[in-house]
């Protein structure tokens, strides 16, 4: 995977996490096309709730469409059940029809917590393509 993506992906992560940090603080909720908003152009946004129930997804033209639906995807399980809840994968998109790399990480319920559940994010890959990229 591409060092500087894989950069960018968690800078966004990290991103997000200091502004839901500082919502906690401040006792307000939070949506997550306010959450969208925080990040570059060319990078998608996807949000899941804790039971991988579709939120919001930018690369959609809209972004509403499939809510509420079941999105149930490798890198969102694996974030899940990492002890450090994120997941890296790269692979192919049929939506673009390019390879993707994508960051997906799972935020814990705490105790007045404005989000709980997944945010997947993905940016073009740098890398070439490979077989094992072909996956969902």
């Amino acid at each position: 995977m591409s060092k500087e993506t894989t950069k960018r992906l968690k800078d966004a992560h990290d991103t997000i996490g200091k502004h839901l940090r500082e919502k906690k603080a401040a006792k307000k909720a939070v949506t997550p096309k306010e959450l969208a908003a925080l990040l570059s152009a060319d990078m998608r946004f996807g949000a899941y709730e804790a039971d991988y129930t579709e939120l919001h997804d930018t690369g959609r033209s809209d972004p509403l469409g499939k809510a509420g639906t079941p999105k149930i995807r490798k890198d969102i399980i694996h974030a899940g059940m990492s002890p450090d809840h994120i997941a890296e994968h790269k692979k192919f998109s049929n939506t673009t029809g390019k390879v993707k790399q994508y960051m997906t990480k799972y935020y814990p319920s705490e105790c007045d917590a404005p989000f709980e559940g997944f945010i997947r994010l993905s940016l073009p890959s740098d890398c070439p393509a490979s077989s094992g990229d072909l996956g969902s």
